[in-house]
């Protein structure tokens, strides 16, 4: 499964659209810059969300709740913020979400690789773009809940218009990014991650 994030800053919102394999079928919107954040994501469509990221208020480690479409509800919180370690447990299998040098983040499952997803170098006018490679049988909302949580994290309402770089993580990784990963596929097509 392919997915891309396409960020726009708007009048101090971030609004962002979402494709599942080149099909749009999702938007989420952040609401304005606040000291804790809040994105809700929601079908193409629909006012009432499939999931609402909300900001933690902690001193050294950042923390987001996830509140999912139905009620259940998980944590990510921050296991190292020099590493870009993050972690939360949802329905008793525990979630990794390591950051690499350069743009690339890594998305484990109880130990296995299930997602990996790279930033663009630049971005033009205000907006950052993410593309997501996952297993087809991964959790899309919680994939794409984590990389909206980066995103905050990293963006935090930078603001700006014209042209942006983004050179990524510089320091020391907690996990190296496996450049041999590939998505499990359960439909009929291939993909292959760029590297």
């Amino acid at each position: 499964m392919e997915i891309d994030i396409i960020q726009k800053k708007l009048s101090g919102k971030e609004n962002y659209k979402v494709f599942l394999n080149g099909e749009e079928k999702y938007f989420a919107v952040s609401e304005a810059p606040s000291f804790l954040a809040c994105v809700k994501l929601n079908d193409l469509g629909s006012d009432f969300p499939r999931v609402t990221i909300q900001q933690q208020w902690s001193w050294l480690k950042s923390s987001y709740t996830l509140t999912f479409e139905g009620g259940s509800v998980t944590q990510i919180t921050t296991q190292s913020i020099w590493l870009r370690h993050y972690q939360c447990y949802v329905g008793g299998s525990a979630y990794d979400v390591y950051g690499h040098a350069g743009r690339r983040f890594s998305i484990y499952k109880d130990g296995s690789q299930i997602a990996a997803w790279s930033k663009q170098a630049a971005a033009l006018v205000n907006g950052d773009n993410y593309r997501l490679l996952a297993d087809d049988n991964a959790d899309f909302d919680l994939l794409i809940g984590f990389c909206l949580i980066i995103d905050r994290q990293q963006s935090n309402f930078k603001g700006g218009r014209g042209l942006q770089l983004n050179v990524g993580g510089l320091g020391s990784e907690a996990k190296e990014f496996d450049l041999s990963w590939q998505p499990k596929l359960e439909l009929n097509h291939s993909q292959v991650y760029q590297k």
